[in-house]
């Protein structure tokens, strides 16, 4: 499975690893693309894999792509920043990011495997929160299942792994409605449990490329079977209330 490690040079390889994965990136995006509306927020854009999509898909809309470090968001604004896509810093740890970012603003944010590498992450809900007009969306992609916690997600910066209810609660806390929350990659849970095991933390690129082209076979059996019942990963859909 794809694991990302803290290690600037391991990162970058992982990332374009993650870029070539395009039926696993088409099929996630898939999963939330309808939910995208008015101007978006990509908070973490890395180098740019979903951001790509985003820009060529939501053309009217103003863009903001953000990176924790300046040196990323550079290399961002070098590669897409326009009249209406720009790039920003954001620490999601910190609350002048996202004063300068700009509260009631966007009518999308899209937080893709980035809350769990927050330790606050209650306090990172309530900024995005925040930042978003009345009947904006938050789009999340997290871990779930604290019981697949394990070496990996210790290589990789994570805090925990989620459960819906922990999820659900700490969003509807803030004051967000759910809208909706699924499973995802359910086939992937038996390769995190599989490298669990033989506590594997880096990335094997032969893996990654068999997994990606079995993506059309698995996937209709994941969207219609198996994600009803477990997941690697959540998809959750949340909106701004009064």
């Amino acid at each position: 499975m794809i694991i990302m490690n803290e290690d600037s040079d391991s990162m970058l390889h992982d990332l374009e690893v993650l870029d070539n994965a395009e039926n696993f990136i088409e099929w996630l995006y898939s999963k939330y693309k309808s939910h995208i509306q008015g101007d978006i927020l990509e908070i973490s854009s890395g180098i740019g894999t979903y951001s790509k999509k985003i820009i060529s898909d939501y053309p009217n809309s103003n863009i903001t792509l953000t990176e924790y470090s300046e040196n990323d968001v550079k290399k961002l604004k070098k590669e897409f920043e326009t009249k209406k896509v720009n790039c920003k810093k954001m620490d999601m740890n910190v609350k002048e990011d996202y004063q300068v970012i700009g509260y009631n603003k966007f009518g999308t944010i899209i937080c893709s495997n980035v809350l769990e590498h927050v330790e606050k992450d209650q306090f990172a809900l309530e900024q995005c929160f925040s930042l978003l007009k009345e009947k904006g969306k938050l789009i999340l992609i997290v871990p779930q299942n604290p019981n697949l916690f394990s070496d990996q997600d210790k290589e990789l910066g994570h805090f925990r792994r989620y459960t819906k209810k922990e999820l659900i609660t700490k969003s509807q806390n803030v004051g967000y409605k759910l809208v909706n929350i699924k499973n995802f990659n359910a086939i992937g849970v038996l390769g995190w449990k599989l490298n669990k095991k033989s506590k594997q933390t880096k990335n094997d690129p032969k893996m990654i490329n068999i997994f990606n082209n079995i993506i059309p076979i698995i996937k209709k059996f994941d969207d219609s079977i198996t994600s009803k019942i477990f997941g690697l990963s959540l998809i959750v859909i949340l909106e701004k209330t009064k």
